[in-house]
């Protein structure tokens, strides 16, 4: 591995990061000999701390890599935009050296003068018969270097593999440098860049005359130049950083080109300035126009006097790829928007919208005339600007925002500054500082650009008055207008039309997972329709996939989902058993196995972990999941089709609280589920988001943040709006005082904080009220049932932000296991909103509030942590006096007991043993049967009932599942387990809970699976069907005596 660092006599904190972040370094320091291994299942006697130990071998000559012998050609041309470096007493500037370097081998240039930030060294220098790692991946890069004296200005870093690829053929090349920061580099200014022809090969091949290079042509091509002017036509910036704190800055655009440089006027207080400027740059320039340097475009600040600019930006534009005018008066080329990085390279979101080209001049003193102006041609336009106010404004300089403003600036599209427009609000403090209602509306009528292209931004700047001297800035933002002009076809799009969040974007996610489910679910179906079914076997199956008994095999060789039972009947097996019933009756009495219902609730948690493991790996893990829960509907015993737990007439409860409040609420659970947003979709206000603060390229050193939001409706109109109704009537708008009150039912798939549980309460905050309820304790599905019932006004504080936290005694500061936010305004206000109302008698058929499914979220990611059942009510003062809040009430603790017995076991794999069986439910008392001492052939008899008592309802799904146990006895050592089932109860705990009776599960699966067949062979009852089976009824009168005991 080769290891790169700073410059040699660099160290300290001047050459720490390049000594620790090899990938930006500018010198090669060796190579280090490394063998990695990773052990999945390491020794115990391992340490598994860092450590190191010596070798148990002793390295020979024949670990050192093979090495060949290289040739490297190195032609330096020149390089443009360097730096201007001065010594202390010096007037004149250093002159700038070259080196070329490959491991340790080095090729030096001879210094040469520095005319405006133009260098030439016209110079070949070649490396022979270096040797160099035969592997590609072993050969270090080529770095060239410019110095001025013993000081290092830029490099660049050339891979060694991208040169043996070019076979020693390369043509000439722009490099673009980096700034040498380990020696008081150049901070934030243009490194510039070199025009090289590397060549790179074996001694063999470099050798051979194919592969010689004609230098003196080269240098020929390089030195016949001809006068050209560059013509740079300068439109537009957006999105540029923040300079100052702010937020904001004055920026300038300056042009270079073969040492000359150009500038545009500089622009006050905006970060999307229009310049509309063309700059002439007249130099020599090569005939090839692919040896000719790039223009460079550079956005700077203007600072204050006594203080010096700042580089803000720049891009690039080769020469070889700017078109030829035909004269200087030629139209310009169209303009297209440039992406722009900062000095260390990375891209930023600014754009420039520029454009440039060539023209051909007779002589050097040729002389053109005033370029023509660039400024678009523009037509009338009103702006109609209707404004909320601002909402959730942070502090700035140390106070709380008292009495802010607004300023509104749709810039001028000329110098003149005619065509534009602005106004402001007053200054409001109602009903507080930070949540400001303006509750106006403005017309603007200004000039905007015929090509949406040419856009302006609107500026969006918050003040604040309530303070001595000038008012300070808190925020500024800008709004894009092209997507709000009527006369642009493509990216038009109307008021009120903004998203609530990404609910779009997750709505069609969701679409894509379901119809990749019906595709899975199909494939099964019309796997398990090409099985052939034996004629003789009837069974029922719950849940969803294969079950896990030895004498089934799997249809598919998909992985194995248990299901909750199964009743199968095989009446052509011998009786071997020793229990109190023949082998039919044992062979009635259905495994216990694991409920879908679980498997179901896993998915969730799973799905919301796959988020952070990227769209792909989800999508198959939840195909898979589609796939085995569709083979529910599939027998794959042979004989007659087996019936799902959804097959049947057995009615479910799906919660255990009465259902008397859900009555009405529950159509968007059926009709969508998730958050209401999806339902309302839009927006009935725009929001923008205000921001303060300068970008730094080191992110821990950047301020930039967001302070506030302005709530707002923006339009553009081609006609005086005062022949036309207002988008957004201002009555509307007034102010009033609303009762809020928000319902909470219950959360599921609560990720804890820490540990396996944990013991979560909902808290709510709006504006400045918060209420917490009780604390649930020691489960992860709590059960809230509370009212949450607030006092605001409206236009005013409307974030709702609900918390579901985790209670601890020992930690002051309860952690967040995640939140949900809401905004009152976007749906009081909303139409859809509105037409929910509470059913009255002359509306009886309005739908209520929906139940809605709120996903809890944490630290600013996207990934789920559960969801929390809750809805929403807004109502005004009057009337939510007259109607007190809907009742929520839990459900009453009863005491339920689980009946289990035990009769006999069979193919227990050990000739002899003294057996026992243990069941619990949940976190219940273990119950034992007695031993059966002395058990042959794994047939033993105990003929037991196990009483295991439960109180309902449960606080999780989990506690409701069944778990038996077979053990074998042993007097001197422990016990040894044999076996283990489990069978989820939940839903018939649920059952027995909302019915308040006894209920036998496999008399009701039976009488179930009866009715369905009688069903499907049109007779009318079940006993019908016994009767055609030639089936007496004695023997379900005798079974019916026990029954009970099931």
């Amino acid at each position: 591995h080769n290891l790169y660092g700073a410059p040699r006599g660099v160290q300290g904190r001047r050459g720490a990061p390049q000594n620790r972040y090899g990938a930006g370094a500018s010198t090669y320091r060796g190579r280090v000999l490394l063998s990695l291994e990773v052990l999945t299942r390491p020794p115990r006697r391992e340490a598994t701390v860092p450590h190191r130990k010596a070798f148990a071998f002793r390295p020979t000559p024949g670990l050192k890599p093979a090495t060949a012998p290289y040739h490297l050609r190195a032609l330096a041309l020149m390089g443009s935009e360097l730096p201007v470096v001065r010594a202390p007493g010096r007037p004149r500037p250093l002159k700038l050296g070259l080196t070329v370097a490959i491991g340790n081998h080095v090729l030096e240039y001879a210094a040469a003068a520095n005319a405006r930030g133009v260098v030439e060294w016209n110079e070949l220098l070649t490396l022979k018969g270096v040797h160099l790692p035969v592997l590609l991946e072993e050969l270090p890069d080529v770095v060239a270097c410019v110095v001025a004296g013993r000081r290092h200005v830029g490099f660049c870093r050339i891979p060694a593999a991208a040169l043996l690829k070019e076979q020693m053929r390369g043509a000439p090349t722009w490099h673009r440098l980096t700034a040498e920061a380990a020696r008081g580099g150049l901070g934030d200014e243009n490194p510039g860049a070199l025009l090289l022809q590397l060549g790179l090969g074996l001694s063999e091949d470099a050798n051979d005359p194919h592969f010689r290079w004609d230098d003196l042509g080269l240098l020929e091509k390089f030195a016949d130049k001809r006068p050209c002017c560059v013509r740079v036509y300068v439109y537009q910036a957006r999105n540029l950083p923040p300079a100052t704190a702010e937020g904001l800055l004055d920026p300038y655009v300056k042009v270079r080109f073969c040492g000359r440089k150009e500038k545009t006027r500089a622009h006050a207080h905006t970060t999307n300035p229009l310049f509309y400027e063309t700059l002439d740059l007249h130099a020599l320039v090569p005939r090839d126009a692919r040896y000719g340097p790039d223009v460079v475009l550079q956005v700077w600040n203007r600072r204050a006097v006594g203080r010096r600019n700042a580089a803000i930006c720049s891009l690039r534009l080769p020469l070889g790829d700017l078109p030829e005018l035909a004269h200087d008066t030629a139209r310009a080329p169209d303009p297209r928007w440039h992406g722009c990085v900062d000095a260390s390279g990375r891209a930023l979101a600014t754009e420039l919208l520029c454009c440039a080209a060539r023209i051909r001049k007779r002589d050097a003193k040729e002389k053109f005339s005033k370029p023509p102006s660039i400024a678009p041609l523009n037509r009338m336009a009103w702006v109609e600007v209707t404004v909320v106010g601002v909402r959730r404004l942070r502090s700035a300089y140390g106070s709380s925002p008292r009495r802010p403003w607004l300023r509104f600036d749709v810039p001028a599209p000329d110098d003149k500054g005619d065509g534009g427009g602005t106004f402001r609000t007053p200054a409001s403090a109602q009903p507080s500082g930070r949540d400001a209602n303006f509750l106006v509306r403005r017309v603007l009528q200004v000039e905007l650009p015929e090509d949406p292209e040419l856009a302006p931004r609107l500026d969006i700047r918050c003040f604040d008055s309530s303070r001595v001297g000038a008012a300070p800035l808190l925020g500024s933002c800008a709004v894009d207008l092209r997507p709000k002009l009527p006369w642009n076809p493509v990216d038009y799009v109307a008021p009120q039309s903004e998203l609530f969040d990404d609910a779009q974007a997750r709505a069609l996610a969701e679409q894509r997972e379901r119809e990749e489910r019906a595709k899975a679910a199909k494939a099964d179906e019309d796997d398990a329709s090409d099985e052939d079914a034996e004629p003789g076997n009837v069974g029922v199956s719950f849940g969803a996939g294969d079950g896990d008994n030895d004498d089934l095999s799997s249809s598919d060789g998909e992985s194995v989902v248990h299901r909750e039972l199964e009743v199968r009947g095989d009446a052509g097996r011998d009786d071997g058993g020793t229990g109190a019933f023949g082998q039919d009756m044992l062979d009635s009495l259905p495994p216990v196995l694991e409920d879908a219902r679980y498997r179901e609730e896993l998915a969730l948690r799973e799905e919301a972990i796959l988020h952070e493991q990227g769209e792909e790996r989800r999508g198959l893990l939840e195909t898979l999941g589609a796939r085995l829960a569709a083979a529910a509907d599939v027998g794959e015993a042979p004989g007659e089709p087996q019936y799902a737990l959804k097959d049947l007439d057995i009615d479910f409860p799906s919660q255990w609280a009465a259902a008397d409040f859900v009555d009405g609420r529950e159509w968007w659970l059926h009709q969508e589920s998730g958050e209401l947003e999806k339902y309302l979709h839009t927006r009935p206000f725009e929001t923008y988001t205000l921001y303060r603060g300068r970008r730094h390229p080191n992110p821990a050193k950047s301020t930039l943040r967001e302070v506030g939001h302005v709530k707002a409706v923006i339009r553009v109109l081609d006609e005086d709006p005062q022949f036309s109704e207002p988008l957004f009537p201002l009555s509307v708008l007034r102010v009033g005082t609303y009762a809020v009150r928000v319902y909470v039912i219950r959360a599921a798939n609560v990720e804890p904080q820490d540990g396996p549980t944990a013991d979560p309460y909902v808290r709510i905050k709006l504006g400045d009220d918060v209420q917490t309820g009780a604390v649930r304790r020691s489960t992860l599905k709590p059960d809230f049932y509370e009212c949450f019932e607030f006092s605001t006004r409206l236009p005013g504080p409307a974030q709702v932000k609900v918390q579901l936290r985790d209670h601890s005694r020992w930690r002051p500061a309860h952690a967040v296991l995640g939140e949900s936010r809401l905004d009152l305004e976007d749906r009081w206000f909303h139409r859809k909103w509105q037409a929910l109302d509470e059913r009255s008698e002359a509306n009886p058929g309005n739908p209520l509030k929906p139940i809605e499914v709120r996903r809890l979220t944490r630290d600013g990611s996207l990934v789920a942590r559960g969801q929390l059942y809750a809805w929403v009510e807004i109502r005004k003062d009057a009337a939510a006096r007259r109607d007190p809040p809907v009742a929520l009430e839990g459900p009453e603790r009863r005491e339920f007991e689980v009946r289990v017995v035990v009769w006999a076991s069979k193919d227990v794999p050990f000739e002899m043993g003294d057996y026992y069986v243990q069941a619990q439910v949940g976190n219940s008392r273990p119950q034992k049967t007695d031993v059966h001492w002395r058990c042959r052939n794994g047939k033993a008899s105990w003929n037991w009932r196990l009483k295991i008592g439960v109180e309902l309802p449960l606080a999780s799904p989990d506690l409701g599942r069944l778990s038996v146990q077979l053990w074998d006895q042993d007097v001197v050592k422990w016990n040894d387990i044999v076996g283990e089932a489990t069978v989820d109860l939940y839903r018939w705990l649920l059952k027995a809970y909302h019915e308040n009776r006894a209920v036998n599960v496999f008399r009701e699966v039976n009488e179930a699976v009866a009715r369905k067949k009688a069903e499907e062979q049109g007779l009318a009852t079940a006993e019908d069907l016994a009767e055609s089976d030639g089936s007496s009824d004695d023997d379900d009168d005798d079974d019916d005596d026990d029954d009970d005991d099931d």
